[in-house]
């Protein structure tokens, strides 16, 4: 088998691996390298220069190729990738998907797991062939190759990836990946920088068009006094356009006949406001405009100094248009959804919008002039404010996750200070982005992933104990048998009642994994829950008092009662053992709540539509923190030894989410714990099946017995047989399937096991179908999974039984196989 690919992370140690003295291909590598970062100087940015410099790599380093992948966030169709620049070499052909510039999701590519390991900083290299067989057309579009994915970060942040392609051949070291480090550091700070130089040249281009179509004259100067901007205004007063007075060192004086104005351009001055001057229009006659300077007040890129200037005969007009914009400008400051909070040089508060003044409960009039600590901080607390004012000091925009409970969540921040014209700092604006939705969803991912991961595991296990345990209770049902009436029966019924106990555990594992099957039927959940009560009031402490709430109109659930009743009776019986050594109350309520498309961050899993609530609450020491997201771990207890396995909870889990629910915990130390179950509620369901009547008497007719499992083979052979049965064994499906193609009358029922090695039960049958159809056929199997279990039933399967099966319920289950109308039918349509 090939070895999976490797995942490194260099690190900081990347420059020191690469000065190492490495082989000729490694060599040949820095070269190409060397190549490319000189070329990288003078790229473009649209991406033509970084093919250049790439293709310069791809050719000197003797590489088949080299990419360049960039990220984008899909709201609906989640993380994506677009090919930015290639290059190849060796005579390569070009990547054929994603084609480029087109925006393709990870996940449609089939590199989900590829993205996740690249988001950690890991370098991904190897032979093509080893990377997992979703990956691989991706990374082998013109053949096998040698690839190395390296991330692209850039503040922190993950921007895309570079890929490498070299022969197959190629075995990547150290040193090699030490130098595509140091290229994808490189490229990962000029993307970056490219696109936060793309986002501020939006902005003043947005900015600058805003201007240039303000009903009032605008004009910018440079530090040399030249005209460097002159809005649309300004050419219908003056009548010169613009590319008659920009960068032309006679404009001022052809413009401006006033000499003290003219010295003043350089913006030495002080700032003023309604300065009166002549402006001579191209026509000849002049103007009396009222120049403001608010050069200082509001600086910008590349303007040393910049006025505003009033047409006096449109005084009216320009004064209702200003104070429009100004109130404009405040709603949409108010309007924006994220808290917004303008500091001055002291740290005090200048100005803050409406959504961070509602998430205070006050007016944001009110907290003007308020140090930092009083609107970031709960009384007492300095660590908010310490942090922003560290990265306030930087000196340029900053950004950081902090969790901010006088803001009610948990935010990434942004920090930028702003600076006067002369470079000073003026104040700091601090803009909060509330991601505490998004933090939820990764925890309860996290979670998912992990229970997920033991539920499989715990089905596996579970599927070899039942094995085990089918063997023991065969044999112990024959003991008991052969046993009855003698000194060693009572030992017997021990080890049958042992595996009985035994069953019920492996019962509950499958129940986790949400793979045990159960009978779903219309239940009222409280009668159930009195039911429980009533049990627990019989042994609860006499320190313990009960309160019940029963408010719902209509409680009715699709559940399967053995299974509700278990959830039941373990969040109660978990409550009143918190409260076992200090008394308290029990409370536990049944209500309805309707989930709209508002609902928490928490219920984001579950469909909008009302539910039955279950609340089952203690007023015990509660449930620290470090271990409130381990509670529905399998295993995990903070019981006294003998009192629990740690499996109540995982199980509980595992039956309300297979019920379509969610479960949560509220718990504060010293202040007791909330348990919450929702399940959806319904109207109306199926009914429930009647328990089957006693065993049959033993049959006469020709089994064959298919089973991959040796000991169960022969327990049930001995048992078969003891039963009157005739039985003829197979230990895999081939070898079943060549004995019953052999001689297909020769049997009148066949039994096997579903999970086997090579042909499975499900294929056996089939194959069994194919030469007698009307054949009764009975499935058992130690691993229940819904799939298989339909596909047999597909097939016509009378039965399907889950290990370790008791010799009474196989015999009835032979004699109703036997006895029915065959067609291929089941016990339900026959």
């Amino acid at each position: 088998m090939p070895k999976p690919p490797q995942r490194t992370n260099l690190g900081a140690a990347a420059p020191r691996a690469a000065a190492s003295r490495g082989s000729e291909a490694t060599l040949r590598l820095a070269r190409g390298l060397a190549a490319c970062s000189e070329l990288l100087h003078g790229a473009r940015r649209n991406g033509g220069g970084l093919a250049r410099a790439l293709g310069a790599l791809a050719r000197k380093g003797g590489l088949a190729r080299a990419a360049l992948f960039l990220n984008h966030d899909d709201p609906e169709h989640g993380l994506g990738l677009s090919l930015f620049a290639e290059a190849q070499g060796n005579g390569s052909a070009p990547l054929k998907s994603p084609a480029p510039g087109r925006q393709v999701g990870y996940a449609a590519l089939g590199l989900g797991r590829l993205a996740q390991d690249l988001f950690k900083g890991s370098v991904l290299h190897g032979a093509s062939a080893d990377f997992p067989e979703a990956e691989r057309p991706f990374l082998e579009q013109d053949g096998a190759v040698a690839v190395v994915l390296l991330p692209m970060r850039h503040d922190g942040a993950w921007l895309g990836f570079l890929r490498i392609d070299a022969a197959a051949s190629r075995r990547w070291t150290q040193e090699d990946l030490a130098l595509l480090h140091v290229l994808a550091d490189l490229l990962g700070g000029r993307v970056g920088r490219e696109r936060a130089e793309a986002s501020l040249l939006a902005g003043a281009q947005a900015l600058r068009g805003m201007v240039e179509n303000m009903p009032v004259l605008v004009v910018a100067f440079d530090s040399h006094g030249e005209i460097v901007f002159w809005n649309r205004e300004c050419e219908r007063v003056s009548g010169f356009a613009a590319t008659e007075v920009l960068h032309d060192r006679a404009a001022p004086g052809r413009l401006f006949p006033e000499e003290a104005f003219r010295r003043g351009l350089r913006g030495r001055g002080q700032d003023h406001r309604d300065l009166e001057s002549r402006l001579t229009c191209k026509d000849g006659s002049e103007r009396i405009v009222a120049w403001s300077d608010i050069s200082r007040q509001y600086p910008l890129p590349g303007w040393k100094a910049w006025r505003i200037g009033v047409d006096m005969s449109q005084r009216l007009l320009v004064e209702q248009a200003v104070i429009q914009a100004k109130q404009e400008w405040e709603r949409t400051f108010d309007s924006v959804p994220d808290p917004i909070l303008i500091l001055d040089g002291s740290m005090r508060v200048r100005r803050l919008n409406m959504a961070l003044g509602s998430r205070l409960g006050v007016h944001p009039r009110s907290l003007v002039g308020n140090s930092l600590a009083e609107v970031s901080e709960e009384p007492g607390a300095v660590g908010v404010s310490e942090r922003i004012r560290a990265m306030a000091a930087l000196p340029t925009c900053s950004s950081e996750e902090l969790t901010i409970p006088r803001w009610g969540g948990h935010f990434l921040l942004a920090v930028s200070p702003f600076h006067d014209r002369d470079a000073a700092r003026t104040g700091t604006i601090v803009v909060a982005h509330d991601i505490s939705r998004w933090k939820e969803l990764e925890r309860q991912l996290e979670q998912s992933r992990r229970l997920e991961a033991l539920g499989t595991l715990a089905g596996g296990i579970a599927h070899d104990f039942n094995n085990i345990l089918g063997v023991m209770l065969g044999y112990a049902e024959m003991l008991e048998v052969a046993l009855r009436g003698g000194p060693q029966e009572r030992r017997v019924d021990e080890i049958l009642r042992a595996g009985a106990r035994a069953k019920e555990l492996i019962a509950q594992i499958l129940t986790f994994s949400r793979q045990g099957e159960g009978s779903l039927v219309p239940l009222r959940l409280t009668p159930l829950v009195k039911e429980v009560l009533q049990h627990l009031l019989v042994t609860m402490p006499a320190g313990i008092s009960v309160r019940r709430r029963f408010d719902s109109g209509s409680d009715l659930v699709l559940a399967d009662p053995s299974l509700t009743h278990q959830v039941v009776l373990n969040l109660c019986t978990n409550a009143v053992q918190a409260m076992r050594d200090t008394g308290g109350i029990l409370e536990v309520a049944v209500d309805e709540l309707y989930l709209g498309a508002d609902r928490a961050p928490d219920l984001s899993a579950l469909t909008q539509g009302t539910y039955v609530r279950l609340r089952v609450r203690d007023t015990g020491p509660g449930i620290p923190a470090a271990i409130a997201e381990r509670i529905f771990d399998p295993f995990f207890t903070t019981k006294r030894p003998g009192e629990g396995t740690g499996m109540g909870l995982a199980v509980v889990h595992g039956i309300v989410h297979k019920l379509g629910g969610s479960i949560a915990v509220e718990s504060l130390p010293g202040l007791g714990t909330t348990m919450r179950v929702l399940l959806p509620r319904v109207l109306s369901g199926p009914g429930q099946t009647a328990e089957p009547g006693p065993a049959a008497p033993a049959g006469q007719a020709r089994i064959l017995l298919v089973d991959d499992e040796a000991s169960l083979l022969a327990v049930w052979r001995e048992a078969l047989t003891g039963l009157g049965y005739q039985v003829a064994t197979a230990a895999s499906g081939e070898e079943a399937l060549q004995i019953f193609a052999d001689s297909p009358d020769e049997f009148d029922l066949v039994l096997t096991d579903q999970i086997m090695p090579g042909l499975s039960g499900t294929d056996f049958v089939g194959g069994v179908r194919a030469l007698r159809p009307g054949l009764p056929v009975i499935v058992w199997t130690g691993y229940s999974d819904t799939a298989a279990r339909e596909a047999a039933a597909g097939l016509g399967v009378f039965d399907i039984l889950s290990k370790p099966v008791r010799q009474a319920d196989l015999a009835r289950s032979l004699e109703r196989a036997l006895n029915a109308p065959h067609g291929g039918q089941g016990p339900e349509d026959a």
